[in-house]
């Protein structure tokens, strides 16, 4: 009879623990960020804040043996020589992005769902037809697979799935801030946090972040929770209109000039290419910068390399008269418009900007969000379209007509962020049937160039250069034939600081 009755006592109480654990589970205040943790836990989970790195899906693929390419749909291997091309198997569905885990290649189909392995011959001379196709993900709606190389995420209908190296779901919490569509669609995992600069929950436009919290019993079980970095960097009082902007305009996140910030002045001063409609007529001595922040656009996609996010986006730089509350009438309705343009105007050059991921983690909420100025264009006509980041350096790419006499062009950049001057290194001027918006990526020694047809935008030829824009090479024509033959190079000698 004791011991039927310490077998309904334990019962009961492994009941109770169980309730007690799911109730827990639902509280809040039982999910705490990684931070909170002891180091000897955060090492075993993520990577040091210094050397994070993320990978997405794209279109090309380095491996220790060669590349792998993707050409309309079909997967192409190039030899780690970079002189012969081989399709891997021609009889698979249409391949919409690849990627590298650990020493895997993975990929996405453009009609299926899910990501999956893609196993070859180790035996490179005869790759060709020997291919095979493992489901390794399934169900997944979204093409935005990322890896840190500790785990696989994927974002799915405003969840952000968590998956070991080996496939297994460890866990799946709705994000809270979610890009806005019409302005940018782009947003990146680290060390499982989720950051987009503009979220539908988000109405001053800041940056958003979504916090890992995990519960104490169980590191697993996830709950995000948000907090909002302001895009505005103050370097002089906030005029009074702004201060009733968001609450980042007040006094206390007024930052002193840098030295960036004068020489970022000294610059738009003196290149009157700046100016243009903005300036009219008005005296440029009797105005001063007011205020940097970022525009109100978020970037379609982010790159995450050695512990920095990378992304391009507008500034908006603010000039105000130095005279202005004698110039402008303050009534019980407020400013009008037409009374801030006589007193104030303001630039949107695109800058190339990364921000540490140590610094997204540490801060706290309800502050400046900070980001470095790598690069700067202030060129309107060389918008960046597309970027890849490796190294020290930052490639981009640019398309248009530059001007009425001119033909259409595509422009390779690089950018040193040592020095923060940018390079035209490629110039193609023969491709005017060539869309603005040509794919970007590299290799480890290579760029690639993926240039679609106007006409038809799913027609392409893919050019392969040197990492210094040199030695430009037709690798894929608009046929889909295998060409491998030089191309003319007509790269021009300037710079943008």
């Amino acid at each position: 009879m004791k011991a039927l009755n310490m077998k309904k006592k334990w019962i009961i109480s492994i009941i109770i623990i169980t309730i007690i654990y799911f109730v827990l589970s639902l509280c809040d205040f039982m999910y705490i960020p990684a931070d909170k943790y002891p180091n000897i836990i955060r090492k075993m989970f993520f990577h040091d804040n210094d050397k994070v790195t993320v990978r997405s899906i794209g279109r090309v693929c380095q491996t220790k043996e060669g590349i792998y390419f993707l050409y309309r749909g079909r997967l192409m291997y190039m030899n780690s020589v970079g002189t012969e091309v081989k399709e891997v198997a021609s009889d698979w569905q249409p391949i919409e992005g690849i990627m590298i885990i650990e020493k895997n290649i993975f990929c996405i189909f453009r009609d299926k769902l899910g990501l999956y392995e893609i196993s070859v011959s180790s035996n490179n001379d005869y790759i060709e037809g020997k291919g095979n196709i493992i489901e390794f993900i399934s169900g997944e709606k979204d093409d935005r697979f990322y890896t840190d190389d500790k785990y696989i995420y994927c974002f799915s209908s405003g969840m952000l799935e968590k998956y070991t190296l080996d496939g297994r779901k460890v866990c799946s919490s709705k994000v809270f801030y979610e890009p806005r569509p019409i302005l940018g669609i782009g947003s990146t995992v680290f060390n499982g946090y989720s950051v987009c600069i503009n979220g539908n929950q988000n109405p001053c436009g800041d940056v958003g972040i979504d916090v890992p919290c995990y519960y104490i019993f169980n590191w697993n079980k996830v709950k995000y929770k948000q907090k909002r970095l302001g895009r505005v960097r103050y370097y002089s009082e906030a005029s009074p209109w702004e201060s009733l902007d968001c609450y980042f305009s007040k006094q206390e996140n007024i930052e002193p000039y840098s030295a960036w910030t004068w020489k970022m002045d000294y610059i738009i001063r003196n290149d009157k290419s700046w100016w243009k409609e903005e300036i009219h007529d008005r005296n440029v001595e009797e105005y001063e910068p007011v205020s940097i922040k970022l525009y109100d656009l978020n970037p379609n996609y982010y790159r995450v390399l050695d512990g920095y996010i990378y992304f391009t986006q507008r500034l908006e730089i603010t000039y105000r008269d130095k005279n202005y509350k004698d110039k402008i009438r303050i009534t019980s309705e407020g400013f009008s418009e037409e009374e801030k343009k006589e007193v104030e105007f303001k630039f949107h050059p695109q800058a190339m900007l990364r921000a540490k991921v140590e610094d997204m983690e540490k801060e706290k909420g309800r502050e400046t969000f900070k980001y470095e100025i790598v690069g700067i264009q202030n060129k309107t006509e060389d918008f960046v379209e597309n970027y890849e980041v490796r190294g020290k350096f930052i490639y981009s790419v640019a398309s248009g007509f530059y001007s009425k006499e001119e033909s259409y062009k595509t422009k390779l950049f690089i950018t040193d962020m040592d020095t923060g001057i940018t390079n035209i290194i490629y110039t193609d001027e023969k491709s005017n049937k060539y869309t603005c918006t040509p794919g970007l990526y590299c290799s480890d020694d290579y760029v690639f160039l993926y240039q679609y047809k106007i006409e038809e935008s799913t027609t392409l030829r893919i050019i392969r250069l040197d990492k210094d824009g040199s030695n430009p090479i037709l690798v894929m024509d608009e046929n889909g034939e295998v060409v491998m033959k030089p191309l003319e190079s007509k790269s021009e000698e300037m710079s943008v600081k």
